[in-house]
């Protein structure tokens, strides 16, 4: 497997340092604890946000629940949640919103069809959803009909 090049941060401290092998083997031990203790936060904060959004879709969807790593058909498929309906959900939070090209992860089995939803959380911000228009059409187009009727 190719190494990968030292971040410009590394090689900057290095050479202004004048660092001797042994200061930057403990150097590089620090900052890989100091990004795995970041990660582990991250996966929480993700995890967490899944439970939230649990929570929100088992009022339509008693059954919902969180996909877990070990559930590899649904894992393989891109969803976080499992039992809501039609609907694919990818769960993805952050200090910034994510890309809506991550709607992309969300495999559709064109046996059993369904549409992929982004669901994006920032740090400080309301939860956005990302749908295909014509589903978002139909959406509207149902609860304008549901109103009239109401």
């Amino acid at each position: 497997m190719k190494e990968k090049a030292p971040k410009r941060e590394v090689v900057n401290k290095v050479i202004k340092e004048n660092l001797s092998p042994e200061e930057l083997e403990e150097y590089l031990l620090n900052r890989s604890a100091k990004f795995s203790k970041q990660n582990k936060a991250n996966r929480s904060k993700g995890h967490r946000f899944e439970r939230e959004i649990v929570q929100a879709f088992r009022r339509t969807f008693p059954e919902a629940r969180r996909n877990l790593e070990f559930q590899k058909e649904a894992a393989a498929a891109g969803v976080d949640l499992i039992n809501t309906g039609r609907w694919r959900i990818q769960c993805k939070r952050g200090k910034q919103y994510v890309s809506v090209t991550k709607i992309n992860e969300v495999k559709i089995c064109p046996i059993e069809a369904g549409c992929p939803v982004l669901l994006t959380k920032a740090d400080n911000k309301p939860i956005l959803a990302v749908l295909p228009f014509d589903e978002l059409l139909a959406l509207i187009r149902f609860k304008e009909r549901h109103d009239r009727r109401h």
